[in-house]
């Protein structure tokens, strides 16, 4: 296999693990690996390759454990999480309106998770930061009474928070979500506003109700209820934004077309960010 067939491997594979939402491994089981030598990150990543199907007597996966996990996979805390502003603020939190609910969702002890934004080395291999805890890892979380659907998970921490703190001025985001990267954006002394354009009016009824008065500075918040394509297209040079903030997408697979479109209608001016960029733009690339 050339590089590009391994990483359409591992990416397959450790999707479907993730898709899973299951353990693959218990702190017993580590420690019997680790009698032999092995760390803690190299134990779990003999579970990872028995998890995703690859036999360690193939070339290709003795290529994804020597060269790519080691550089991928980290054992985290709860404290990851526990110690976001966000999730202190929101402790305890619950509500529901119009079918949507807010409530708490958990990474099972063992599970294991995406950590950060896809990262590519120089030799142009994939390397997805993977992480995963002993101990469960709970966080807020939206959703309804089939499951959460939109949540404050590390993987969100970790893409969001960054941008929030390297925004400035007046900010836009276009989408609110469960209003975390708003949050930090308030928690940012460079930040002097903060405009939410969110569609979904039950999403915003919630927002308001739940989440917003427990929110700094929220005098500086403001939503506006419009689609966020309309509103580049009609409001954005009226509101003269320092920072737009495109997170419109669940994932990377129906992320791209949404991308691809709000990039077309970028204008001079702002810094504008985008949810998971490095994500989207490996899989646009891999796909052409």
């Amino acid at each position: 296999m050339d590089r590009e067939e391994i990483n359409a491997l591992l990416l397959e594979r450790l999707s479907w693990v993730l898709s899973q939402r299951e353990p693959i491994a218990t702190e017993d089981d580590l420690k019997n690996l680790m009698q032999g030598g092995l760390t803690r990150d190299e134990a779990m990543g003999i579970f990872l390759m028995t998890a995703m199907d690859l036999d360690m007597e193939e070339m290709e996966a003795r290529e994804i454990y020597h060269r790519y996990l080691p550089r991928m996979l980290r054992e985290m805390t709860p404290e990851t999480v526990n110690r976001d502003p966000y999730v202190q603020a929101m402790s305890g939190l619950s509500g529901e309106m119009e079918g949507r609910i807010l409530t708490e969702d958990a990474i099972a002890a063992g599970e294991i998770f995406l950590r950060g934004d896809m990262q590519v080395d120089r030799d142009g291999r994939v390397l997805p930061p993977v992480g995963y805890s002993l101990s469960e890892i709970r966080y807020p979380a939206m959703g309804d009474e089939d499951g959460s659907w939109m949540s404050c998970e590390p993987f969100e921490i970790a893409t969001l928070r960054p941008k929030a703190e390297e925004a400035g001025g007046k900010v836009v985001s276009l989408g609110l979500g469960l209003g975390y990267y708003a949050f930090h954006a308030l928690l940012n002394p460079n930040v002097t506003e903060v405009i939410c354009v969110e569609r979904d009016e039950g999403i915003i009824r919630l927002f308001e109700n739940h989440l917003l008065p427990r929110f700094p500075r929220r005098e500086r918040l403001s939503i506006l209820h419009m689609d966020a394509f309309d509103y580049v297209r009609e409001r954005l040079g009226e509101d003269l934004p320092d920072t737009v903030m495109v997170d419109l997408w669940r994932d990377a697979g129906d992320g791209t077309e949404l991308y691809e479109r709000m990039k077309a209608l970028e204008t001079a001016g702002p810094r504008w960010q985008y949810w998971i960029e490095d994500m989207i733009r490996y899989y646009r690339s891999a796909r052409a």
